[in-house]
């Protein structure tokens, strides 16, 4: 028997099954749970089988979809209870959701070493969207690299200048809607408020590793690395944006730099990262250090189920 609960029933439970499943992009219950504050329109969901948590769902719309016919979505089954309809009534509470938002389509992320996960979105006619070219860099034995800054400007960190965070924000509105995506809306970080909630607050944030990029008292760009997994001593690239008046002057070479390095002085064991496949400059960027691939993570756009059972 399948049984659907509220995720906030057994936020452990939600974590474990999003982290086995999407194994490159680890998660903790408590940010589970702090996502689930910080974003007013997120539902989420929990599957059990015969009482055993197998599966996890959340639909939301995310700042940047407000004007947007999709709503984001994850669905996550573990591999052992799959092919058994989990999937597919997760996928009907989900689509219900996301039409009393009004939307007629979900964006669903899966790793392309996920065999059955992007065949679940294939076979429900969704589209890949965009292609993350996905990276990790194993810090041990690496040596720190030098940073260049251009003339003129100079690096801070969050923790040092909290009062920079409306500017950050700025830098990211300019920049975050360049990132390549095959959708009906350009990628946005909403507002003030939103990008706080999600990027200036809560568990995953490093203020000591968010970087600042200044060209006299303006912030010209930045870079944050945020915590995948702080017991396994992993952080993640959350976001490398640089204004386009300052963009190929070695802002975002000098930021990455002083990442790597704070990670190998912070004894951290390794980085990761993924840029958009059509996302050269940041590709480059990357290329100047020994970053490995990892499975490459793929967004899916497709419509929503045409026949769902109530998801309240």
């Amino acid at each position: 028997m399948i049984e659907v609960v509220d995720g906030a029933t057994d936020d452990a439970a939600v974590a474990r099954i999003y982290s086995d499943v999407m194994r490159w992009s680890t998660t903790t219950p408590e940010r589970v749970d702090y996502f689930r504050g910080a974003m007013p329109t997120l539902r989420d969901w929990l599957a059990r089988v015969d009482g055993e948590a197998v599966g996890a769902a959340r639909c939301v719309e995310l700042p940047d979809m407000k004007e947007s016919e999709a709503a984001s979505a994850d669905i996550c089954v573990l591999p052992a209870a799959r092919q058994r309809g989990v999937g597919t009534l997760l996928f009907e509470h989900t689509s219900t959701y996301a039409r009393s938002l009004g939307k007629t389509e979900l964006e669903v992320f899966a790793y392309e070493d996920d065999a059955d996960g992007v065949a679940f979105a294939e076979r429900r006619g969704f589209r890949c969207i965009m292609r993350m070219r996905s990276l990790r860099l194993a810090l041990e034995g690496l040596e720190a690299p030098s940073i260049e800054l251009p003339d003129g400007v100079s690096l801070t960190t969050l923790a040092e200048r909290p009062d920079l965070g409306h500017q950050m924000w700025e830098v990211a509105c300019e920049a975050i809607p360049d990132i390549p995506i095959d959708s009906d809306v350009p990628m946005h970080p909403g507002t003030f408020e939103e990008f706080h909630s999600l990027h200036l607050a809560g568990p995953r944030l490093i203020s000591d590793a968010t970087f600042l990029a200044l060209h006299g008292d303006d912030v010209i760009g930045y870079g944050q690395l945020e915590w995948q997994d702080r017991a396994g001593g992993i952080a993640v690239h959350e976001m490398l944006a640089v204004r386009r008046a300052f963009r190929g002057r070695g802002v975002a070479g000098a930021i990455k730099a002083a990442q790597i390095s704070w990670a190998l002085e912070t004894g951290l064991d390794e980085l990761r990262t993924g840029n958009e496949e059509r996302n050269v400059a940041a590709r480059a960027v990357n290329a100047r250090y020994p970053y490995q691939p990892t499975p490459d993570g793929l967004l899916f756009r497709g419509p929503i189920a045409s026949d769902t059972h109530d998801a309240e």
